[in-house]
């Protein structure tokens, strides 16, 4: 079930993505982080954050299990 933060966000942003994750590249780092949209647009994101995020995973695979868990 969806709830109503994450379907507002589908009703208003209908161009986006949600159900796929953002990779995102960190300096310094070789690979990199998997973010999930709802939590960047729910719970903003500073890029200093990424590696301490629990809302960053290292595979895509954990990243679209985080959201299929907490926002489906």
């Amino acid at each position: 079930m969806i709830r109503g933060q994450e379907a507002l966000l589908r009703r208003d942003i209908p161009w986006v993505s949600w159900d796929e994750p953002v990779q995102v590249h960190v300096l310094g780092r070789p690979a990199g982080r998997w973010v999930c949209r709802f939590c960047i647009a729910l719970h903003g994101l500073a890029a200093a954050q990424i590696d301490t995020t629990p809302f960053a995973f290292d595979t895509r695979n954990e990243a679209n299990a985080h959201i299929k868990q907490a926002h489906q």
